[in-house]
């Protein structure tokens, strides 16, 4: 095979790889190394096209302050309703015993 041929042959595969097509000599020497050259290319666009999105989305949510207060006024939330519940539990108890508590 002359230079000059393996030089188009070079520039043809450089070209299919930058268009995004699979390359299509299988009789190349270097088939197998730009096949999968390919896949990793593929595999890399899908991961931005896919989860790049969900990851700087998540990013954002968790350096802001919105999730934070949201959480931290759900744990208020929480923690009301169970100091209401105990106290609900402390005046059914008390009655069963016949004890009822006077305001001093």
């Amino acid at each position: 095979m002359s230079s000059m041929t393996r030089m188009f042959e070079q520039i043809d595969r450089r070209q299919e790889m930058n268009a995004g097509r699979r390359p299509s000599n299988r009789n190349s020497d270097t088939y197998a190394q730009d096949t999968n050259a390919w896949l990793h290319r593929q595999q890399w666009q899908d991961y931005k096209d896919r989860f790049q999105p969900v990851e700087e989305q998540l990013i954002d949510e968790t350096m802001g302050t919105e999730l934070l207060n949201k959480r931290l006024s759900a744990i208020t939330a929480n923690a009301d309703d169970a100091f209401g519940a105990a106290e609900v539990d402390a005046q059914v108890t008390r009655g069963r015993y016949g004890i009822q508590q006077n305001a001093q």
